[in-house]
Order: structure tokens, then C-alpha cells, then sequence
């Protein structure tokens, strides 16, 4: 019977290790963003700014996680060198384009 109560108890211990560990990610998570969403959002935006602005020597500054309704989730800063601009990308979590800043227009 004590052997079954060793085990019993490293089951209970191990299980609530795994929600209190599973809590913890998901409220890190939630405030920052997910690094292996924030990595992809990168790769994402470097192979949309090389089709779009490879021209205008593009350089990502900062990608920032906000959690609202506003845009998507991932706001990714980019630098233009050859115009000395900055607009900002933003993305949802599955790496969807939400919209793009920068100002096509010549005025």
C-alpha cells in the first residue's frame, strides 16, 4: 500500500506540474507573443519585403507583439534606407498580412 501511495503522489505532483507549467506559458504567451510565431512572422516579412521593396534596401527594426483588435497581433518595423523611411507591417499570428503602412502615393 505505501508503494501505491509513492506513486499515487509523484502522479498528482507530476500532473500539477504540468498545468501550473502549461498556465505559466500560456500567460507568457499571451503577453508577449509566441517566439516560434515571432520568428516565423520574421521569415514571413523578410521574404515579402525582398518581393516588394528589395529595391529600397529594407531593414526590419523591431517586431513588437499587441494583442488587439486594431491589426494583427505582430507589428513588424521596417526601415527603408534608400528613402530614410520607416512603415510598419502587420501580421496575424498564422502570418497573414493584415496591411502594409508605407505610402505608395509621390505627394
Amino acid at each position: 500500500m505505501k508503494k501505491f501511495e509513492k506513486i499515487l503522489t509523484a502522479a498528482v505532483i507530476a500532473t500539477v506540474s504540468v498545468f501550473v507549467i502549461g498556465f505559466l506559458m500560456n500567460a507568457v504567451f499571451a503577453l508577449f507573443g509566441n517566439p516560434l510565431d515571432r520568428k516565423n512572422i520574421r521569415n514571413i516579412a523578410e521574404q515579402y519585403l525582398a518581393e516588394n521593396y528589395s529595391e529600397m534596401n529594407p531593414e526590419i527594426v523591431d517586431i513588437d507583439y499587441f494583442d488587439n483588435y486594431l491589426g494583427g497581433p505582430y507589428q513588424v518595423e521596417v526601415y527603408l534606407e534608400k528613402s530614410d523611411e520607416t512603415f510598419w507591417l502587420h501580421y496575424f499570428s498564422s502570418g497573414e498580412l493584415d496591411w502594409d503602412t508605407y505610402n505608395f502615393s509621390d505627394s
